[in-house]
Protein backbone atom coordinates (compact mmCIF):
# COMPACT_ATOMS: atom_id res chain seq x y z
CA UNK A 1 0.00 0.00 0.00
CA UNK A 2 1.22 3.64 -1.01
CA UNK A 3 1.06 6.79 1.21
CA UNK A 4 -2.35 6.96 -0.93
CA UNK A 5 -4.89 5.53 1.17
CA UNK A 6 -8.72 5.75 0.71
CA UNK A 7 -10.03 8.72 2.29
CA UNK A 8 -7.03 9.13 4.08
CA UNK A 9 -4.62 12.35 5.47
CA UNK A 10 -5.87 15.96 4.03
CA UNK A 11 -3.06 17.97 3.00
CA UNK A 12 -3.97 20.85 5.54
CA UNK A 13 -3.19 24.53 5.22
CA UNK A 14 -1.32 26.17 8.45
CA UNK A 15 -3.88 28.96 9.27
CA UNK A 16 -3.27 30.67 12.53
CA UNK A 17 -5.85 33.07 13.96
CA UNK A 18 -9.15 32.18 13.53
CA UNK A 19 -9.44 30.84 17.38
CA UNK A 20 -9.62 34.50 18.98
CA UNK A 21 -10.44 35.35 22.39
CA UNK A 22 -14.05 36.77 21.23
CA UNK A 23 -14.94 33.59 19.52
CA UNK A 24 -13.79 31.53 22.32
CA UNK A 25 -16.07 33.32 24.92
CA UNK A 26 -18.92 33.06 23.31
CA UNK A 27 -18.21 29.18 22.25
CA UNK A 28 -17.82 28.78 26.15
CA UNK A 29 -21.57 29.32 26.24
CA UNK A 30 -22.45 26.62 23.55
CA UNK A 31 -24.05 23.30 23.90
CA UNK A 32 -21.98 20.55 23.74
CA UNK A 33 -23.32 18.96 20.38
CA UNK A 34 -22.79 22.26 19.19
CA UNK A 35 -19.47 22.42 19.59
CA UNK A 36 -18.56 19.28 18.81
CA UNK A 37 -20.27 20.17 15.31
CA UNK A 38 -18.60 23.64 15.07
CA UNK A 39 -15.28 21.60 15.60
CA UNK A 40 -15.91 19.48 13.28
CA UNK A 41 -16.74 21.71 10.59
CA UNK A 42 -13.66 23.68 11.22
CA UNK A 43 -11.34 20.44 10.87
CA UNK A 44 -12.98 19.12 7.60
CA UNK A 45 -11.82 22.12 5.89
CA UNK A 46 -8.69 22.17 6.54
CA UNK A 47 -7.50 25.79 6.85
CA UNK A 48 -9.05 25.90 10.47
CA UNK A 49 -7.06 23.58 12.79
CA UNK A 50 -6.58 25.89 15.99
CA UNK A 51 -10.47 26.71 15.87
CA UNK A 52 -11.39 22.99 15.71
CA UNK A 53 -8.77 22.49 18.42
CA UNK A 54 -10.48 25.28 20.50
CA UNK A 55 -13.97 24.01 20.05
CA UNK A 56 -12.59 20.25 20.96
CA UNK A 57 -10.67 21.59 23.97
CA UNK A 58 -13.69 23.36 25.35
CA UNK A 59 -15.81 20.30 24.91
CA UNK A 60 -13.40 17.85 26.67
CA UNK A 61 -13.30 20.30 29.81
CA UNK A 62 -16.85 19.89 30.84
CA UNK A 63 -16.26 16.21 31.40
CA UNK A 64 -16.73 15.07 34.66
CA UNK A 65 -17.70 11.91 36.77
CA UNK A 66 -21.46 13.76 37.17
CA UNK A 67 -22.35 14.29 33.31
CA UNK A 68 -25.21 12.28 32.88
CA UNK A 69 -24.32 9.30 30.09
CA UNK A 70 -25.46 11.39 26.73
CA UNK A 71 -23.20 14.04 27.74
CA UNK A 72 -19.97 11.67 28.38
CA UNK A 73 -20.82 10.68 25.27
CA UNK A 74 -20.02 13.47 23.30
CA UNK A 75 -17.27 14.19 25.29
CA UNK A 76 -15.57 10.87 24.11
CA UNK A 77 -16.62 11.80 19.84
CA UNK A 78 -14.74 15.51 21.32
CA UNK A 79 -11.82 13.35 22.72
CA UNK A 80 -11.69 11.28 19.06
CA UNK A 81 -12.16 14.32 16.78
CA UNK A 82 -8.95 15.88 18.94
CA UNK A 83 -7.43 12.92 17.82
CA UNK A 84 -7.89 13.69 14.35
CA UNK A 85 -6.16 17.24 14.53
CA UNK A 86 -3.62 16.48 16.12
CA UNK A 87 -2.99 13.76 13.42
CA UNK A 88 -4.09 15.18 10.26
CA UNK A 89 -2.95 18.77 11.30
CA UNK A 90 -0.49 19.01 13.36
CA UNK A 91 1.20 15.46 12.75
CA UNK A 92 1.70 15.04 16.53
CA UNK A 93 1.24 11.25 17.11
CA UNK A 94 2.02 10.76 21.08
CA UNK A 95 -0.77 13.61 21.51
CA UNK A 96 -3.35 11.88 19.13
CA UNK A 97 -2.89 9.12 21.20
CA UNK A 98 -3.67 10.52 24.18
CA UNK A 99 -6.98 11.87 22.86
CA UNK A 100 -7.51 8.55 21.66
CA UNK A 101 -6.80 6.92 25.38
CA UNK A 102 -9.32 8.98 26.87
CA UNK A 103 -12.02 8.90 24.53
CA UNK A 104 -11.57 5.14 24.76
CA UNK A 105 -11.40 5.61 28.61
CA UNK A 106 -14.87 7.08 28.81
CA UNK A 107 -16.49 5.26 25.99
CA UNK A 108 -15.62 1.94 28.18
CA UNK A 109 -16.97 3.88 31.33
CA UNK A 110 -20.61 4.19 29.69
CA UNK A 111 -20.77 0.84 28.04
CA UNK A 112 -20.33 2.46 24.36
CA UNK A 113 -18.37 0.77 21.72
CA UNK A 114 -17.62 3.51 19.04
CA UNK A 115 -16.22 2.38 15.91
CA UNK A 116 -14.31 5.91 15.22
CA UNK A 117 -12.05 5.34 17.99
CA UNK A 118 -10.61 1.72 16.41
CA UNK A 119 -10.33 3.43 13.09
CA UNK A 120 -8.34 6.56 14.35
CA UNK A 121 -6.14 3.77 16.46
CA UNK A 122 -5.42 2.37 12.72
CA UNK A 123 -4.86 5.28 11.17
CA UNK A 124 -2.19 6.37 13.70
CA UNK A 125 -0.53 3.29 14.04
CA UNK A 126 -0.38 2.75 10.44
CA UNK A 127 1.10 5.85 9.83
CA UNK A 128 3.75 4.93 12.30
CA UNK A 129 4.42 1.70 10.62
CA UNK A 130 4.55 3.25 6.81
CA UNK A 131 7.31 5.51 8.20
CA UNK A 132 9.75 3.56 10.26
CA UNK A 133 9.08 0.86 8.55
CA UNK A 134 7.64 -1.22 11.60
CA UNK A 135 5.84 -4.12 10.84
CA UNK A 136 4.57 -4.59 14.25
CA UNK A 137 2.73 -0.94 14.30
CA UNK A 138 1.74 -1.95 11.00
CA UNK A 139 0.10 -5.02 11.85
CA UNK A 140 -1.64 -3.54 14.91
CA UNK A 141 -3.18 -1.01 12.64
CA UNK A 142 -4.64 -3.49 10.78
CA UNK A 143 -6.40 -4.93 13.89
CA UNK A 144 -7.87 -1.64 14.73
CA UNK A 145 -9.18 -1.09 11.31
CA UNK A 146 -10.74 -4.55 11.28
CA UNK A 147 -12.21 -3.68 14.96
CA UNK A 148 -13.56 -0.50 13.38
CA UNK A 149 -14.90 -2.45 10.02
CA UNK A 150 -16.85 -4.88 12.52
CA UNK A 151 -17.80 -2.29 15.00
CA UNK A 152 -18.72 -0.48 12.34
CA UNK A 153 -21.07 -2.83 10.66
CA UNK A 154 -22.77 -3.99 13.71
CA UNK A 155 -24.34 -0.09 13.82
CA UNK A 156 -24.29 0.47 10.27
CA UNK A 157 -22.03 2.92 10.27
CA UNK A 158 -21.08 2.76 6.20
CA UNK A 159 -18.53 5.56 6.06
CA UNK A 160 -16.56 3.75 8.68
CA UNK A 161 -17.34 0.64 7.17
CA UNK A 162 -15.78 1.28 3.77
CA UNK A 163 -13.43 3.38 5.12
CA UNK A 164 -11.90 0.69 7.56
CA UNK A 165 -12.10 -1.93 4.72
CA UNK A 166 -10.63 -0.15 1.96
CA UNK A 167 -7.54 0.84 4.28
CA UNK A 168 -7.45 -2.82 5.24
CA UNK A 169 -6.87 -4.54 1.96
CA UNK A 170 -4.26 -2.04 1.07
CA UNK A 171 -2.21 -2.45 4.07
CA UNK A 172 -2.50 -6.18 4.61
CA UNK A 173 -1.31 -6.79 0.46
CA UNK A 174 1.44 -3.95 1.58
CA UNK A 175 2.60 -6.98 4.44
CA UNK A 176 1.94 -9.99 2.50
CA UNK A 177 -1.19 -10.52 4.62
CA UNK A 178 -4.42 -9.98 2.08
CA UNK A 179 -5.03 -14.19 3.44
CA UNK A 180 -6.06 -12.71 6.80
CA UNK A 181 -9.36 -10.64 5.52
CA UNK A 182 -10.96 -13.97 4.05
CA UNK A 183 -13.79 -13.84 6.66
CA UNK A 184 -14.59 -10.37 6.50
CA UNK A 185 -14.47 -10.47 3.02
CA UNK A 186 -17.58 -12.64 2.93
CA UNK A 187 -19.17 -10.38 5.46
CA UNK A 188 -18.10 -7.02 3.47
CA UNK A 189 -19.75 -8.52 0.20
CA UNK A 190 -23.01 -8.81 1.67
CA UNK A 191 -23.09 -4.82 2.42
CA UNK A 192 -23.51 -4.19 -1.62
CA UNK A 193 -27.03 -4.97 -1.44
CA UNK A 194 -27.51 -3.30 2.34
CA UNK A 195 -25.29 -0.28 2.19
CA UNK A 196 -26.85 1.70 -0.26
CA UNK A 197 -25.51 5.48 1.03
CA UNK A 198 -22.00 4.56 -0.50
CA UNK A 199 -22.45 1.72 -2.82
CA UNK A 200 -20.19 3.67 -5.67
CA UNK A 201 -17.38 3.27 -2.47
CA UNK A 202 -18.15 -0.47 -1.60
CA UNK A 203 -17.99 -1.38 -5.50
CA UNK A 204 -14.46 0.26 -5.82
CA UNK A 205 -13.54 -2.17 -2.58
CA UNK A 206 -14.76 -4.86 -3.91
CA UNK A 207 -12.86 -4.64 -7.22
CA UNK A 208 -9.67 -3.34 -4.84
CA UNK A 209 -9.62 -6.43 -3.63
CA UNK A 210 -10.08 -8.84 -6.41
CA UNK A 211 -7.56 -7.17 -8.49
CA UNK A 212 -4.88 -7.67 -5.55
CA UNK A 213 -6.45 -10.96 -5.08
CA UNK A 214 -5.14 -11.52 -8.92
CA UNK A 215 -1.64 -9.70 -8.11
CA UNK A 216 -1.00 -12.09 -4.99
CA UNK A 217 -1.73 -15.24 -7.58
CA UNK A 218 0.54 -13.77 -10.07
CA UNK A 219 -2.55 -13.36 -12.84
CA UNK A 220 -0.87 -9.55 -13.88
CA UNK A 221 -3.11 -9.45 -17.26
CA UNK A 222 -6.11 -9.89 -15.51
CA UNK A 223 -5.43 -7.53 -12.43
CA UNK A 224 -4.58 -4.70 -14.86
CA UNK A 225 -7.75 -5.74 -16.76
CA UNK A 226 -9.76 -4.69 -13.43
CA UNK A 227 -7.73 -1.53 -12.99
CA UNK A 228 -8.26 0.35 -16.40
CA UNK A 229 -11.91 -0.48 -15.73
CA UNK A 230 -11.83 1.14 -12.53
CA UNK A 231 -9.82 4.33 -13.82
CA UNK A 232 -12.71 4.14 -16.95
CA UNK A 233 -15.67 4.59 -14.96
CA UNK A 234 -14.11 6.65 -12.37
CA UNK A 235 -14.86 10.67 -13.00
CA UNK A 236 -12.02 12.72 -12.48
CA UNK A 237 -13.12 14.90 -10.12
CA UNK A 238 -11.61 16.00 -6.04
CA UNK A 239 -13.78 13.57 -4.59
CA UNK A 240 -12.72 10.79 -6.98
CA UNK A 241 -9.20 11.46 -7.77
CA UNK A 242 -7.29 9.40 -4.53
CA UNK A 243 -9.04 6.10 -6.48
CA UNK A 244 -7.84 6.71 -9.46
CA UNK A 245 -4.23 7.13 -8.37
CA UNK A 246 -4.97 3.69 -6.41
CA UNK A 247 -5.46 1.91 -9.32
CA UNK A 248 -2.74 3.45 -11.18
CA UNK A 249 -0.33 2.70 -8.80
CA UNK A 250 -1.28 -0.91 -8.23
CA UNK A 251 -1.17 -0.97 -12.43
CA UNK A 252 2.36 0.22 -12.33
CA UNK A 253 3.64 -2.59 -9.77
CA UNK A 254 1.58 -4.87 -12.07
CA UNK A 255 3.49 -3.84 -15.14
CA UNK A 256 6.49 -4.43 -13.40
CA UNK A 257 5.90 -7.56 -11.62
CA UNK A 258 5.70 -8.85 -15.58
CA UNK A 259 8.81 -6.95 -16.32
CA UNK A 260 7.59 -4.51 -18.74
CA UNK A 261 8.92 -1.42 -16.73
CA UNK A 262 8.45 1.11 -19.76
CA UNK A 263 4.29 0.16 -19.48
CA UNK A 264 5.04 0.64 -15.34
CA UNK A 265 6.73 4.11 -16.14
CA UNK A 266 4.22 5.01 -17.53
CA UNK A 267 1.02 4.50 -15.41
CA UNK A 268 3.38 6.49 -12.78
CA UNK A 269 3.78 8.99 -15.13
CA UNK A 270 0.08 9.31 -15.51
CA UNK A 271 -0.03 9.54 -11.59
CA UNK A 272 1.93 12.06 -11.83
CA UNK A 273 0.42 14.43 -14.17
CA UNK A 274 -3.11 13.60 -12.46
CA UNK A 275 -1.51 14.70 -8.83
CA UNK A 276 -0.36 17.73 -10.17
CA UNK A 277 -3.71 18.74 -11.38
CA UNK A 278 -5.57 17.87 -8.31
CA UNK A 279 -2.61 18.89 -5.87
CA UNK A 280 -2.74 15.53 -4.16
CA UNK A 281 0.52 16.71 -2.74
CA UNK A 282 1.16 13.70 -0.17
CA UNK A 283 1.34 11.21 -3.30
CA UNK A 284 4.67 13.13 -4.94
CA UNK A 285 6.99 11.25 -2.45
CA UNK A 286 5.85 7.56 -3.12
CA UNK A 287 5.43 8.05 -6.86
CA UNK A 288 9.41 9.57 -7.32
CA UNK A 289 10.36 6.63 -5.35
CA UNK A 290 8.65 3.90 -7.36
CA UNK A 291 9.66 6.13 -10.21
CA UNK A 292 13.33 5.85 -9.59
CA UNK A 293 13.24 2.33 -9.26
CA UNK A 294 11.90 1.71 -12.89
CA UNK A 295 13.99 3.87 -14.13
CA UNK A 296 17.11 2.08 -12.72
CA UNK A 297 15.39 -1.35 -13.56
CA UNK A 298 15.49 0.18 -17.41
CA UNK A 299 19.03 1.70 -17.04
CA UNK A 300 17.97 5.62 -17.42
CA UNK A 301 20.23 6.47 -14.73
CA UNK A 302 19.83 10.04 -15.48
CA UNK A 303 16.18 10.12 -14.86
CA UNK A 304 16.58 7.97 -12.13
CA UNK A 305 18.97 10.46 -10.53
CA UNK A 306 16.55 13.03 -11.73
CA UNK A 307 13.53 11.04 -9.63
CA UNK A 308 15.57 10.67 -6.20
CA UNK A 309 16.36 14.16 -6.49
CA UNK A 310 12.73 15.31 -6.46
CA UNK A 311 12.40 12.58 -3.87
CA UNK A 312 14.32 13.85 -1.43
CA UNK A 313 13.12 17.69 -1.98
CA UNK A 314 9.86 16.85 -1.56
CA UNK A 315 11.34 14.98 2.07
CA UNK A 316 12.71 17.71 2.90
CA UNK A 317 9.40 20.16 2.37
CA UNK A 318 7.01 17.52 3.88
CA UNK A 319 9.89 17.73 7.13
CA UNK A 320 9.85 21.49 7.13
CA UNK A 321 6.32 21.55 6.49
CA UNK A 322 5.80 19.31 9.63
CA UNK A 323 8.08 21.41 12.23
CA UNK A 324 6.35 24.51 10.72
CA UNK A 325 3.08 22.69 11.99
CA UNK A 326 4.47 21.91 15.22
CA UNK A 327 5.52 25.23 16.07
CA UNK A 328 2.32 26.54 15.08
CA UNK A 329 0.85 24.19 17.40
CA UNK A 330 3.11 25.24 20.35
CA UNK A 331 1.98 28.85 19.63
CA UNK A 332 -1.46 28.04 19.21
CA UNK A 333 -1.31 25.87 22.85
CA UNK A 334 0.56 28.06 24.38
CA UNK A 335 -1.50 31.25 24.01
CA UNK A 336 -5.28 28.79 24.11
CA UNK A 337 -3.85 27.73 27.97
CA UNK A 338 -3.47 31.41 28.99
CA UNK A 339 -6.46 32.75 27.55
CA UNK A 340 -8.24 29.29 29.94
CA UNK A 341 -6.73 30.66 32.75
CA UNK A 342 -8.01 33.99 32.38
CA UNK A 343 -11.32 33.02 31.76
CA UNK A 344 -11.64 30.83 34.33
CA UNK A 345 -10.52 33.82 36.97
CA UNK A 346 -13.11 35.83 35.34
CA UNK A 347 -15.87 33.74 35.01
CA UNK A 348 -16.18 34.45 39.10
CA UNK A 349 -16.76 37.89 38.88
CA UNK A 350 -20.06 39.40 38.16
CA UNK A 351 -19.53 42.33 35.49
CA UNK A 352 -19.91 40.55 32.29
CA UNK A 353 -18.67 43.13 29.99
CA UNK A 354 -15.76 43.91 31.84
CA UNK A 355 -14.75 39.89 31.95
CA UNK A 356 -14.87 40.20 28.49
CA UNK A 357 -12.98 43.50 27.84
CA UNK A 358 -10.47 42.09 30.87
CA UNK A 359 -9.54 38.62 28.80
CA UNK A 360 -9.18 40.76 25.64
CA UNK A 361 -6.60 43.54 26.93
CA UNK A 362 -5.14 40.32 28.44
CA UNK A 363 -4.96 38.14 25.53
CA UNK A 364 -3.74 41.24 23.52
CA UNK A 365 -1.02 42.08 26.20
CA UNK A 366 0.06 38.16 26.28
CA UNK A 367 0.10 38.20 22.26
CA UNK A 368 2.08 41.84 22.01
CA UNK A 369 4.64 40.71 25.13
CA UNK A 370 5.01 37.07 23.30
CA UNK A 371 5.85 38.66 20.21
CA UNK A 372 8.35 41.32 21.29
CA UNK A 373 10.29 38.42 23.01
CA UNK A 374 10.18 35.90 19.80
CA UNK A 375 11.48 38.80 18.34
CA UNK A 376 14.19 39.22 20.89
CA UNK A 377 15.21 35.80 21.09
CA UNK A 378 15.06 35.63 17.37
CA UNK A 379 17.58 38.74 17.02
CA UNK A 380 19.85 36.54 19.73
CA UNK A 381 19.72 33.81 18.54
CA UNK A 382 20.66 34.83 14.86
CA UNK A 383 23.30 36.61 16.30
CA UNK A 384 24.73 33.60 18.41
CA UNK A 385 24.39 31.35 14.85
CA UNK A 386 26.46 33.19 13.31
CA UNK A 387 29.15 33.92 15.06
CA UNK A 388 29.02 29.46 15.62
CA UNK A 389 28.50 29.55 11.68
CA UNK A 390 32.21 32.05 11.45
CA UNK A 391 33.40 29.99 13.87
CA UNK A 392 33.08 26.74 12.07
CA UNK A 393 34.41 28.63 9.02
CA UNK A 394 37.44 29.50 10.82
CA UNK A 395 37.86 26.20 12.29
CA UNK A 396 37.53 24.53 9.24
CA UNK A 397 40.30 26.56 7.08
CA UNK A 398 42.45 26.55 10.01
CA UNK A 399 42.46 22.44 10.08
CA UNK A 400 42.98 22.62 6.19
CA UNK A 401 46.12 25.05 6.15
CA UNK A 402 47.40 23.05 9.18
CA UNK A 403 46.98 19.70 7.03
CA UNK A 404 48.21 21.10 4.09
CA UNK A 405 51.28 22.07 6.27
CA UNK A 406 51.98 19.06 7.49
CA UNK A 407 52.04 17.09 4.71
CA UNK A 408 54.99 20.23 2.96
CA UNK A 409 56.59 19.06 6.09
CA UNK A 410 56.32 15.71 5.44
CA UNK A 411 57.33 15.98 2.06
CA UNK A 412 60.24 18.22 2.81
CA UNK A 413 61.42 15.64 5.17
CA UNK A 414 61.23 12.65 2.68
CA UNK A 415 63.15 14.69 0.23
CA UNK A 416 65.46 15.59 2.89
CA UNK A 417 66.47 11.87 4.14
CA UNK A 418 66.56 10.84 0.32
CA UNK A 419 69.13 13.45 0.30
CA UNK A 420 71.20 12.39 3.22
CA UNK A 421 71.32 8.80 1.87
CA UNK A 422 72.54 9.70 -1.14
CA UNK A 423 75.37 12.28 0.57
CA UNK A 424 76.33 9.00 2.69
CA UNK A 425 80.11 7.84 1.91
CA UNK A 426 80.67 3.60 1.40
CA UNK A 427 81.94 4.10 5.01
CA UNK A 428 78.92 4.93 6.51
CA UNK A 429 76.32 2.53 3.87
CA UNK A 430 76.83 0.00 6.82
CA UNK A 431 76.28 2.54 9.61
CA UNK A 432 73.15 3.87 8.17
CA UNK A 433 72.11 0.05 7.23
CA UNK A 434 73.19 -0.45 10.66
CA UNK A 435 70.36 1.92 11.81
CA UNK A 436 67.56 0.97 9.52
CA UNK A 437 68.09 -2.41 11.07
CA UNK A 438 68.00 -1.00 14.08
CA UNK A 439 65.06 0.98 13.56
CA UNK A 440 63.39 -2.49 11.73
CA UNK A 441 64.12 -3.97 15.25
CA UNK A 442 62.59 -1.12 16.91
CA UNK A 443 59.22 -1.57 15.13
CA UNK A 444 59.74 -5.66 15.89
CA UNK A 445 60.10 -4.76 19.57
CA UNK A 446 57.48 -2.34 19.18
CA UNK A 447 54.98 -5.15 17.76
CA UNK A 448 55.77 -7.28 20.46
CA UNK A 449 54.64 -4.21 22.90
CA UNK A 450 51.41 -3.76 20.88
CA UNK A 451 50.68 -7.23 21.93
CA UNK A 452 50.95 -5.88 25.76
CA UNK A 453 49.39 -2.69 24.67
CA UNK A 454 52.24 -0.89 25.91
CA UNK A 455 52.55 1.37 23.37
CA UNK A 456 55.95 3.83 23.94
CA UNK A 457 55.31 7.78 22.91
CA UNK A 458 57.06 7.25 19.23
CA UNK A 459 54.95 4.68 17.95
CA UNK A 460 51.68 6.27 19.25
CA UNK A 461 53.10 9.75 17.18
CA UNK A 462 53.22 7.29 14.32
CA UNK A 463 50.44 5.79 14.49
CA UNK A 464 48.69 9.16 14.90
CA UNK A 465 50.24 10.15 12.24
CA UNK A 466 49.21 7.10 9.83
CA UNK A 467 45.42 7.54 11.29
CA UNK A 468 44.98 11.45 10.42
CA UNK A 469 46.48 10.47 6.84
CA UNK A 470 43.56 7.82 6.24
CA UNK A 471 40.94 10.04 8.15
CA UNK A 472 41.78 12.85 5.71
CA UNK A 473 41.24 10.72 2.81
CA UNK A 474 37.80 11.58 2.21
CA UNK A 475 36.84 8.19 -0.26
CA UNK A 476 37.42 5.60 2.54
CA UNK A 477 36.16 7.67 5.48
CA UNK A 478 32.39 8.56 3.91
CA UNK A 479 31.99 4.68 2.61
CA UNK A 480 29.23 4.01 4.99
CA UNK A 481 30.92 0.86 5.78
CA UNK A 482 34.06 2.52 7.04
CA UNK A 483 35.09 1.05 10.29
CA UNK A 484 37.68 0.72 12.91
CA UNK A 485 38.74 -2.60 11.64
CA UNK A 486 39.22 -0.89 8.06
CA UNK A 487 41.10 1.74 9.55
CA UNK A 488 43.88 -0.39 11.25
CA UNK A 489 43.75 -2.48 8.16
CA UNK A 490 44.55 0.83 6.29
CA UNK A 491 47.09 2.07 8.91
CA UNK A 492 49.10 -1.39 9.32
CA UNK A 493 48.17 -1.78 13.02
CA UNK A 494 45.79 -4.06 15.09
CA UNK A 495 41.94 -2.61 16.07
CA UNK A 496 43.00 -2.47 19.60
CA UNK A 497 46.40 -0.28 18.85
CA UNK A 498 43.97 2.25 17.07
CA UNK A 499 41.07 1.92 19.28
CA UNK A 500 43.53 2.99 22.25
CA UNK A 501 45.13 5.74 20.29
CA UNK A 502 42.27 7.65 19.20
CA UNK A 503 40.96 7.12 22.84
CA UNK A 504 44.74 8.52 24.65
CA UNK A 505 44.91 11.28 22.26
CA UNK A 506 41.50 12.69 21.25
CA UNK A 507 39.45 11.92 24.02
CA UNK A 508 36.59 9.71 22.05
CA UNK A 509 36.12 6.53 20.85
CA UNK A 510 36.00 5.81 17.48
CA UNK A 511 32.92 6.39 16.24
CA UNK A 512 32.60 9.93 17.68
CA UNK A 513 36.37 10.02 15.98
CA UNK A 514 34.71 9.01 12.62
CA UNK A 515 31.59 11.49 13.39
CA UNK A 516 33.65 14.25 13.68
CA UNK A 517 35.49 13.70 10.79
CA UNK A 518 32.56 13.41 8.68
CA UNK A 519 30.76 15.74 9.69
CA UNK A 520 34.20 18.52 8.94
CA UNK A 521 33.47 17.23 5.12
CA UNK A 522 29.73 17.80 5.56
CA UNK A 523 30.37 20.97 6.47
CA UNK A 524 32.80 21.48 3.54
CA UNK A 525 30.49 20.10 0.69
CA UNK A 526 27.85 22.75 2.51
CA UNK A 527 30.00 25.42 2.05
CA UNK A 528 30.80 24.25 -1.66
CA UNK A 529 27.60 25.42 -3.42
CA UNK A 530 29.14 25.42 -6.92
CA UNK A 531 29.54 21.61 -6.81
CA UNK A 532 26.99 20.30 -4.12
CA UNK A 533 24.47 23.30 -3.44
CA UNK A 534 22.16 21.43 -6.27
CA UNK A 535 21.98 18.50 -3.26
CA UNK A 536 19.58 18.24 -0.11
CA UNK A 537 20.74 17.62 3.33
CA UNK A 538 19.69 14.52 3.11
CA UNK A 539 21.77 13.38 0.35
CA UNK A 540 25.01 15.63 1.91
CA UNK A 541 24.28 13.66 4.87
CA UNK A 542 24.34 10.11 2.74
CA UNK A 543 26.96 11.70 0.75
CA UNK A 544 29.21 11.75 3.80
CA UNK A 545 28.01 7.84 5.06
CA UNK A 546 25.39 8.68 7.49
CA UNK A 547 22.71 6.59 7.10
CA UNK A 548 20.34 8.14 9.20
CA UNK A 549 18.95 11.52 8.67
CA UNK A 550 18.24 11.98 12.63
CA UNK A 551 22.24 10.55 13.07
CA UNK A 552 23.65 13.02 11.13
CA UNK A 553 21.33 15.86 12.36
CA UNK A 554 22.37 15.41 16.03
CA UNK A 555 25.92 14.73 14.75
CA UNK A 556 25.56 18.34 13.24
CA UNK A 557 24.89 19.85 15.94
CA UNK A 558 26.98 18.40 18.74
CA UNK A 559 30.35 19.08 16.42
CA UNK A 560 28.87 22.59 15.29
CA UNK A 561 26.17 23.82 17.57
CA UNK A 562 23.71 24.32 14.58
CA UNK A 563 21.67 21.82 12.63
CA UNK A 564 22.70 21.51 8.65
CA UNK A 565 19.23 23.91 7.64
CA UNK A 566 20.94 26.60 9.66
CA UNK A 567 24.95 26.15 8.80
CA UNK A 568 23.72 25.74 4.74
CA UNK A 569 21.56 28.79 5.13
CA UNK A 570 24.18 31.05 6.32
CA UNK A 571 26.11 29.13 3.83
CA UNK A 572 23.77 30.39 0.79
CA UNK A 573 23.93 33.65 2.31
CA UNK A 574 27.20 34.63 2.51
CA UNK A 575 27.32 33.30 -1.33
CA UNK A 576 24.70 35.50 -2.85
CA UNK A 577 26.36 38.02 -1.14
Amino acid sequence: MSVITICSCLWPLLSYGAGQPEYYARWMKLPSDSLLEKGRAFANDGVHADSALTCFTILVNRYSDKLPKKEKYVCARGYSAMCFVYFFEYFDYSKALESLGKADEISRSIGVEMPQIYMNYGHVYSTIGDQNLDRKSSLLGIDYMLKAFRSALKVKDWSIVNTAFGNTISASYKLGKLDMLAEDWEEYEKTVNRNTDSAEFTKFNIQLYKSLKLMTSGRYKAAIKIFDDVIAEMPLDVSHIRYTLVMLEYKAEAYANMGNYEKAVKSMLRMEKLSKEFEVKDAYIEIYRILAGYYKQLGQLDKMEECYSKYFRVKDEILNYMQAARINEMKFLGEMRNIEAQMEAVKQKAERQRVIMLAVGIVALIVFVSTFIVVRKNKKLLAANRSLYDKNVEIIKSEEEERKARKQYEHQLSELRSRLSALDSPGNEAHVAGNEAAYDGEGRASTEKYKNSNLDDDDKAMLIERIRNVMEDTDSICSNDFSAERLASLVGSKYKYVSQVINETFGCNFSTFLNNYRIKEACRRISDIDKYGHLTIEAISESVGFKSRSTFVTQFKRVTGLTPSEYQKMTRSDYKQ
